[in-house]
């Protein structure tokens, strides 16, 4: 992963001096540049409805019956990050962490900071998945700590 774009992503913002040249390397990631940018700005409802994290958190949507959420999207994750070329990883590691930072930052804003969010990353799940298990609005904030586990976990 590219250190560079890593390191103001994880510390949640952008020195004076990282500010021109975030954007050109923002730039060369030409399928992630946009949800690292939307991540920088405190936009992450949008790196949640991004193209990239719907296909990550979805795929084809198939999930068997006694699938929970948690062999979901550890099968999901895994499968993210192993299909595809190598040359396509980098932008896949990198909507990874996108996603795994947004959904710690909109933990935090809905358990404690506030406003509550009006978005989950359940909502993003299949809805199969999500019929089996626990009442939705039980999962919801439980699935911002199960993807960010998972992804520490992956990477």
């Amino acid at each position: 992963m590219p250190l560079g774009v890593e390191v103001p992503v994880l510390r949640g913002f952008l020195t004076a001096g990282e500010a021109a040249e975030w954007k050109q390397r923002i730039a060369d990631l030409a399928e992630t540049g946009s949800l690292l940018q939307s991540l920088v700005e405190g936009d992450f409802e949008a790196v949640l409805l991004s193209p990239q994290v719907l296909d990550l958190l979805t795929g084809d949507g198939s999930c068997s019956e006694e699938e929970d959420v948690e062999s979901y999207l550890e099968r999901r994750l895994l499968l993210y990050l192993t299909d595809g070329f190598n040359d396509t990883r980098t932008n896949r590691e990198l909507a990874l962490m996108a996603l795994a930072v947004s959904c710690l930052h909109m933990f935090a804003q809905s358990n404690w900071t506030g406003p509550p969010v009006s978005l989950h990353a359940c909502d993003s799940l299949p809805p199969a998945l999500l019929s089996s298990q626990v009442p939705h609005r039980l999962i919801a904030d439980s699935c911002f700590c199960v993807v960010c586990h998972l992804i520490s976990c992956s990477v």
